[in-house]
């Protein structure tokens, strides 16, 4: 199935006190591991990021259609440049999800609108497939400014996968996101030890 990649990299980084994509995790841009893991699985990336320094990649950078509406903003305007109905999203800040998992979760794929990781009881709205069915909703609540993630995905048909260690690529840090220099620090120390 053909799709395209949507890899979100326009927070603001407060936390990490640097453009969090583009910080270097074991001598490679964070948002690099995103664009490893789609890649495998879809015939066009969109990179959703603010700022132009993610260019040097080569794939289109997008801004905000809806400026200040966190991830929930980048997923709509992904969606809508998209060219295709099933779109793997990626927040560029989740080193440790992998192609295989991601290709887990599609392998599932029906008539909902999202096709999520459920792990640990929780949903990971962040790296899981949408539906372009799903625009009118997201807008609707944006429109709203319901803008959390977590309440998103409650008013979406979704299909969850659950995602647990019988899963032959699983990693108890799978779903970790680096928010801040030690998350880096750790996350370095684990990579080394793959």
């Amino acid at each position: 199935m053909a799709g395209t990649g949507i890899i979100l990299a326009g927070g603001k980084s407060e936390r990490m006190g640097e453009d969090k994509g583009l910080t270097l995790l074991n001598n490679k841009p964070l948002v690099s591991y995103a664009i490893e893991a789609v890649k495998p699985l879809v015939s066009e990336i969109l990179i959703v990021a603010n700022t132009p320094g993610y260019k040097q990649f080569g794939y289109p950078v997008l801004g905000d259609l809806k400026p200040d509406c966190g991830p929930l903003g980048g997923i709509l305007t992904g969606l809508t440049h998209s060219q295709t109905d099933w779109n793997v999203v990626l927040s560029c800040d989740t080193p440790f999800v992998s192609s295989e998992l991601l290709s887990h979760l599609i392998a599932r794929v029906d008539a909902e609108q999202a096709i999520l990781p459920l792990h640990r009881g929780k949903v990971e709205p962040l790296a899981g497939w949408y539906h372009k069915s799903c625009l009118p909703a997201l807008e609707d609540l944006i429109d709203k400014r319901e803008l959390k993630m977590r309440y998103v995905v409650t008013q979406l048909k979704r299909f969850e996968v659950p995602i647990d260690e019988q899963l032959d690529f699983y990693t108890e840090w799978l779903f970790d996101n680096l928010n801040t220099p030690e998350s880096l620090k750790q996350a370095e120390e684990i990579l080394k030890g793959c």
